[in-house]
């Protein structure tokens, strides 16, 4: 994905995470390469490319490093993935009906 793309994302919702609502940082990958913290700008894809989600504006959602990294491949809609992310953030047992793929 272009980064011309992920700073449209990033600026449509504000440069905050949808699923912990924390601000996000562009921290130019670029240049810092894999070390990046936990506050840095990431792009979700809301159906995982691995299940056929395309890069798409309706397909993508700005999240924070630690919440995407959390997520994973989670199935499920955006409200579940929304969710399972703050019952781990607040230490709670997320009860779902499927699994969290593998």
């Amino acid at each position: 994905m272009k980064r011309a793309e992920k700073l449209r994302i990033w600026q449509r919702d504000n440069y905050r995470c949808y699923y912990c609502g924390r601000r996000v940082k562009d921290y130019f990958p670029e240049i810092m390469g894999n070390n990046l913290p936990g506050d840095a700008a990431t792009v979700d894809h809301i159906i995982p490319r691995s299940k056929g989600g395309k890069d798409i504006e309706g397909n993508l959602i700005t999240a924070c490093k630690r919440c995407n990294n959390l997520l994973g491949n989670f199935e499920g809609t955006l409200k579940e993935k929304k969710a399972y992310v703050q019952s781990i953030l607040s230490g709670r047992v997320y009860e779902k009906k499927y699994k969290k793929a593998v």
